[in-house]
């Protein structure tokens, strides 16, 4: 038999099914199955393959904001990280490098005699102020749902004016900087978790806070340059 005609388990119609003539039953239901497998290998591969994609094309739309608002010394600190991943070739130098540690290039800005603002302006930025400089009981400010900075204030207590200026400094430098009533969800240091085998500057929130906020230049302006 070159076909064979069987009722189909989703429709009311038949579904034609072709046979190899040199084969038995058995034999070409076995062929069947395994073609079936291979076929169902071949779409859970896809599907993971598309998932990386959508992570990659998440990372790099992140880069992408970042470069928006550095600076030489930011860019300088972007390229590094792609370097370290990969994405792009490391440049070979003639001249001896030194051991001194190099200083990231985040923004410092003096909120008054006790307290200090920290603005992570790229993934290294981030992961550093986040996991390294932050102490438990400072306070870290993010924009929901946007890619963006890493804002962290070293003050145990909050009150409306300085959460207000952290959510906007969250907010003017995140992809969400030109929109109005910005979610920006702020918790305690050490609320947040690494997620497992992810990039630079990804952190997961186990409870928090939100505001929502408008971005006021004039307000921005004197803290930082715009």
């Amino acid at each position: 038999m070159h076909s064979i005609s069987l009722p189909s388990f989703e429709t009311n119609e038949d579904v034609k099914i072709p046979l190899e003539e040199k084969l038995d039953g058995k034999q070409n239901a076995k062929k069947m199955f395994q073609k079936y497998n291979k076929l169902k290998t071949g779409i859970s591969y896809i599907e993971d393959q598309i998932l990386k994609t959508e992570k990659e094309l998440e990372y790099f739309q992140a880069i992408e904001e970042q470069l928006a608002v550095a600076d030489f010394y930011d860019a300088k600190e972007i390229r590094e990280e792609l370097v370290d991943y990969g994405y792009l070739k490391k440049k070979t130098s003639k001249v001896r490098k030194t051991k001194k540690k190099v200083e990231l290039n985040y923004e410092v800005i003096p909120y008054n005699d006790m307290i200090t603002i920290y603005v992570g302006k790229n993934n290294r930025q981030n992961d550093y102020l986040t996991w390294h400089y932050a102490k438990k009981d400072d306070y870290w400010f993010h924009a929901k749902d946007f890619h963006g900075a890493h804002v962290l204030v070293n003050a145990t207590e909050l009150d409306e004016p300085l959460i207000r200026l952290c959510a906007m400094l969250a907010s003017f430098y995140s992809q969400g900087r030109y929109s109005s009533s910005i979610p920006v969800n702020y918790t305690q240091v050490r609320n947040l978790k690494k997620i497992p085998k992810s990039k630079l500057g990804l952190v997961s929130l186990v409870q928090y806070q939100t505001i929502y906020i408008d971005v006021d230049e004039n307000i921005l302006s004197e803290y930082i340059t715009l």
